[in-house]
């Protein structure tokens, strides 16, 4: 809303801190702020007007009517509901009808994945067409409303981010943005995240194209640990559609040059059961993918030693893309046996290739 579509009354107040207000839009935490202090400002005026208030707001109030003070306090109530009913304009789009959900590609079959957060963030309808919205867990489409979330949009700092905070809290903060924690919300707060929720999913119909899940980072495994994730569904999954940690998708670990990579972020197609690459699933993978090689010799040998300098640099490109390319999160690290100290073993080995030359 254009600040020049405020009341009078209203736009006076606000044009009094123009840090308030941007690029001529004015903020919904604002407007409740300025609700808040304006009841308070009322209640003040009414107990200094020759009043003894008993320091109950409502016993106060009701005495003032007694007295005869009606029409202060009916202003005071037409006031409050003008300004809720901007409130509630802000929160409701100019289509007050459900809209059919849709994809940028009506024909486009929808695969449900787990996103990271970094994931997400790509998803903002800059670089990538796609416009992704993350509501507690859900990951929703939007970019059929690019109006409203699609670059230079009013809602644009929305996009390819985990809104849950910011939208509770009716805030365009980069801190709540920044902050995915719900649980410390007030009652007000949680009401008004589950109107958005309810307003995603089936006013709007926005599709959902999966979860957003923050996974640990710092767990330990050995090989064998290691070897127990590579995306098999258990019984338990197979019965109730998804995963027992709300995921869509069960773990898939790998590890290169000693960082343990989980690739279900993303990479269930070519990593998952019945896929090319799931000989790796669950794996030190680290010299078949400096070979470029599939023999089973390579795939059950840590050793990197005897590694070229070009199959090391490979090696590297390898983990520069699951890194950086595909954003797969690195959740632990892999101890133990001859390649625990893979990064330091592969460095190790390009400078003795190095000094030969």
């Amino acid at each position: 809303m254009n600040k020049e579509d405020l009341p009078p009354e209203l736009l006076n107040q606000l044009s009094s801190d123009d840090s308030d207000v941007s690029l001529g839009k004015v903020s919904i935490s604002d407007l409740l702020l300025l609700l808040q202090s304006r009841i308070q400002s009322d209640y003040n005026t009414i107990i200094s007007s020759n009043f003894i208030g008993t320091g109950n707001e409502i016993q106060d109030i009701f005495h003032f009517i007694n007295e005869g003070n009606v029409v202060i306090i009916t202003g005071i109530i037409t006031l409050t509901l003008i300004m809720m009913g901007i409130i509630h304009m802000l929160m409701s789009s100019s289509v007050s009808t459900p809209v059919k959900a849709s994809t940028e590609d009506e024909d486009e079959e929808i695969v449900l994945r787990d996103f990271t957060i970094q994931q997400l963030r790509e998803f903002d309808g800059v670089e990538n067409k796609k416009i992704y919205i993350a509501l507690k867990g859900d990951v929703y489409d939007v970019t059929c409303a690019k109006e409203y979330y699609g670059p230079e949009s009013t809602y644009h700092c929305f996009a390819g981010r985990d809104a849950s905070r910011a939208m509770a809290k009716l805030s365009f903060d980069e801190e709540e943005l920044s902050n995915p924690r719900i649980d410390d919300l007030g009652p007000f707060e949680r009401d008004v995240l589950e109107n958005w929720v309810d307003k995603f999913k089936f006013l709007k119909n926005y599709v959902v194209v999966g979860r957003l899940v923050y996974p640990a980072t710092d767990r330990v495994f050995t090989l064998s640990e290691l070897r127990q994730y590579t995306g098999d569904k258990t019984a338990e999954d197979e019965s109730t559609g998804g995963t027992s940690s709300g995921r869509i998708h069960q773990e898939i670990l790998m590890a290169v040059k000693g960082k343990v990579y989980d690739v279900s972020f993303g990479g269930t197609d070519m990593y998952g059961p019945g896929c090319p690459y799931h000989l790796f699933a669950g794996r030190d993978a680290s010299r078949a993918l400096a070979k470029m090689s599939f023999n089973p010799e390579d795939i059950e040998t840590r050793d990197l030693s005897d590694l070229t300098a070009e199959q090391l640099k490979v090696l590297d490109d390898w983990d520069d893309k699951f890194a950086n390319k595909k954003k797969y999160p690195v959740v632990g690290r892999l101890v133990g046996g001859d390649s625990s100290n893979a990064e330091t073993a592969a460095a190790q080995a390009i400078n003795n290739k190095l000094a030969k030359q």
